[in-house]
């Protein structure tokens, strides 16, 4: 379910393990762009994002799959595979 800015939100429970999601850092490398243009695709283009609600911060986090049925989607050429 995507909220109004496209992002889904889900608050540590136990069941979001951020070791099974991607980095920022690695979907810049999977689609060989800068953080700027992944950012931008977030705001503009529905880029799937998951924000983890934390005490001081939130992290951002994405998970794989929805990454490359959006790629898919959206015809974007991956560059390496995370």
């Amino acid at each position: 379910m995507a909220t109004d800015n496209k992002e889904k939100r889900a608050l540590w429970s136990g069941t979001v393990f951020l070791d099974d999601m991607l980095t920022l850092s690695d979907v810049k490398e999977m689609f060989g762009m800068s953080e700027m243009t992944i950012r931008k695709w977030r705001r503009d283009h529905g880029f799937p994002t998951t924000v983890i609600s934390g005490k001081m911060r939130h992290t951002v986090r994405f998970d794989r799959a929805n990454v490359l049925a959006w790629a898919n989607t959206h015809k974007k050429v991956l560059v390496h595979t995370a």
